[in-house]
């Protein structure tokens, strides 16, 4: 196979997959010690009452949910994983094929596409398997999909959808879920679909085996220690795969989760795309004019880590809603309502609430006071209990 190129793909611009619309551009705690404070010994022991229980508990609760969870046994976030032979050892990976990985230019990051795709690459060349979940079979039905969160602004979009009783499938990223596993856990325990999104977000295809098998390994794991079972469903980082990707994950009990309608929002977190939060309405009304022509239904790409998906999540669900299409997850359409190792946890059917009176504002609030909350909080918690002992003291 030649490893010659004649394009690329991106880790920020890559090539669109399915039928991507482009949009229109019109358009534990410390030990308090008993220190001497004159007065009363009931006051005296106040302070530290008040400050352990406002501060240093909340502290404490929140290792129990993250930094207990996840102080050991993980590797460094955002970095490929050391091969462990020890891990490499639960697969089998005698079916992978031995082709080598695709190459990455040092200076850009971008991979280089093959000249011929003799790999059936879906980046490069949109070759797909029947592995590869791409469409809801049923006209007429939408599957709503979110990545690389949790993050920021994840909160905000989970106030909505709950809200109206829309599911939506999340695929997280290992890293972010060490950050905000109190995050993953809500969506696993309000009836969305969690799955795998790798542990540091890489181009699968240029990767060797063994890290791509580290890759799948720890993602899995991190959801795992946060919601106590292993997701089956996974998706490939900027849905970038060929066949050895795809044995991997069929040798992991991985199931890959694609798409065919992109929103393209992952290119708002570049400054020289010059998105406009409108392109996701317009993109998802195009889509819908095609209603009567469709054979099939549709997957959307759409990512929780920036704001835009949570400032224009009702805009597009309500598109949605007015073309008569039925919202679900993209494993509920494909008939699948048990999507975790564990087949005893049935996840609830989709039963989506028309919206009323619900605007961009609510959620983008809802989605800054929650990120405000995470940067300032502790500190403003801080403070307020400064003052409260300060004047206790003063008794």
């Amino acid at each position: 196979m030649s490893s010659s190129s004649t394009s690329t793909f991106s880790t920020s611009t890559p090539k669109p997959q399915g039928t991507s619309i482009h949009p229109p551009k019109v358009t534990p705690p410390p030990r308090i010690m008993a220190i001497g404070i004159p007065g009363n010994p009931l006051l005296r022991s106040i302070p530290f009452i008040v400050l352990y229980v406002t501060i240093f508990l909340p502290c404490h609760a929140q290792k129990l949910v993250s930094t207990d969870i996840f102080a050991t046994g993980f590797p460094p976030m955002d970095k490929i994983p050391p091969t462990e032979p020890a891990v490499l050892a639960l697969y089998d990976l005698s079916k992978v094929p031995h082709f080598a990985p695709k190459l990455i230019n040092n200076v850009t990051g971008d991979g280089i596409c093959r000249t011929n795709d003799t790999t059936c690459d879906w980046t490069c060349f949109a070759c797909t398997r029947p592995t590869d979940i791409k469409t809801c079979p049923q006209k007429g039905v939408w599957g709503l999909s979110y990545d690389d969160g949790p993050g920021p602004f994840t909160q905000g979009l989970l106030d909505f959808l709950d809200t109206y009783s829309i599911k939506a499938m999340f695929f997280a990223i290992g890293s972010r879920v060490v950050e905000r596993p109190d995050l993953l856990l809500r969506e696993f325990q309000t009836g969305h679909v969690v799955a795998s999104h790798t542990w540091s977000h890489p181009l699968l295809t240029s990767l060797t085996t063994e890290q791509i098998v580290m890759e799948m390994h720890y993602s899995v794991l991190a959801i795992e220690k946060v919601i106590g079972t292993k997701p089956k469903y996974t998706r490939y980082p900027l849905g970038d795969t060929d066949d050895r990707v795809r044995a991997i994950f069929s040798a992991m009990n991985l199931i890959p989760v694609i798409w065919d309608r992109d929103t393209l929002d992952w290119t708002s977190n570049n400054p020289a795309s010059h998105f406009q939060p409108q392109w996701i309405p317009n993109n998802f009304t195009q889509w819908v004019a095609t209603l009567s022509n469709d054979t099939t239904g549709h997957i959307s790409l759409e990512h929780d880590l920036f704001p835009i998906s949570a400032t224009q999540a009702p805009n597009a669900i309500k598109i949605l809603q007015k073309a008569g299409y039925k919202i679900q997850t993209p494993v509920e359409c494909n008939a699948d309502m048990r999507p975790y190792v564990n087949q005893s946890i049935v996840i609830p059917h989709s039963q989506v609430k028309n919206q009323t009176g619900v605007g961009l504002g609510g959620v983008a609030a809802s989605a800054a006071a929650a990120a405000a909350a995470t940067a300032y909080g502790p500190l403003l918690r801080g403070w307020i209990i400064l003052l409260a002992s300060c004047v206790i003291l003063l008794i």
